[in-house]
């Protein structure tokens, strides 16, 4: 199966779009890790799981606290060893690529300003080189 590098870009509302994206993922039944570009934002996300949705939570752990975990969700700060991830789908909020084979989707998320695209257009190449198949959505 070929790798693929899907772009979300020019995203207005970032920390709710990637909510509402977990919230989908999680429904299809389907596990995803999330590489957190911070700490703060890891610890920040972890708060938003348990309370994005009133009615409901999004079941996850985090990395550091659980390395056993069989949760959905598993979420990873820049502390935690990456190269341990035992998922094959990636939502990637750093700004480091995941050009490991063993990754067969990573999700990028992109806002509108553009710094956050030129960073984004590094990464595309990067993909494309590795032969990634690039799927984008431009969400304006």
């Amino acid at each position: 199966m070929p790798q693929t590098a899907s772009f979300y870009t020019h995203i207005s509302d970032i920390p709710l779009f990637i909510c509402r994206l977990l919230r989908t993922v999680y429904d299809k039944h389907t596990d995803i890790a999330v590489r957190c570009a911070t700490l703060e934002q890891c610890q920040w996300l972890d708060q938003q799981l348990w309370a994005f949705d009133s009615n409901s939570f999004l079941a996850h752990d985090v990395w550091a606290d659980n390395p056993n975990s069989t949760a959905p969700i598993v979420l990873f700060s820049p502390n935690d060893d990456f190269s341990q991830c035992p998922l094959t789908t990636v939502l990637n909020l750093s700004n480091e690529p995941c050009l490991d084979t063993r990754f067969t989707r990573i999700v990028e998320i992109v806002g509108a300003d553009e710094t956050a695209l030129a960073n984004a257009r590094q990464r595309f190449r990067l993909y494309k080189d590795a032969g990634f198949v690039i799927d984008h959505k431009k969400m304006q």
